[in-house]
């Protein structure tokens, strides 16, 4: 076995081979020692119910991602559409006509404005 990182010419010493099967072992075990204690580590829906609380509301971009989860394994396109809308919105990142980009930008910035104008436009809030 050559070393070409120490020696590119050169076979390497069996004290280098011993020494790299050491670190692969040592990170190997490692690596089964993280895996162990991840699944031993609680979920999240066993530590909110632990704390006596109703679970916390999801996100919208949790909604999305769950939504297109399911919808990986369908074969209908409408769904597929609908999901990739809903995630693109929990983005922030939803194709929008002109005046739709600047409505949004105008209720982030200013939500007293867009409360009003959302009133005046006859819109629920």
């Amino acid at each position: 076995m050559t070393d070409h990182f120490a020696r590119p010419h050169r076979a390497a010493s069996s004290e280098r081979v011993a020494e790299l099967h050491r670190l692969c072992d040592d990170d190997y075990a490692k690596g089964q020692n993280e895996r162990a204690n991840a699944s031993l580590a609680p979920s999240h829906a066993v530590i909110s119910l632990a704390a006596g609380g109703p679970a916390p509301e999801p996100t919208d971009l949790d909604v999305a991602i769950s939504v297109a989860q399911q919808l990986l394994d369908s074969d209908q396109v409408l769904p597929l559409r609908e999901a990739l809308r809903l995630l693109l919105r929990a983005l922030g990142a939803e194709p929008l006509d002109e005046d739709a980009a600047v409505r949004r930008s105008v209720d982030r910035a200013f939500p007293a404005v867009a409360a009003f104008l959302a009133k005046e436009r006859g819109e629920v809030q």
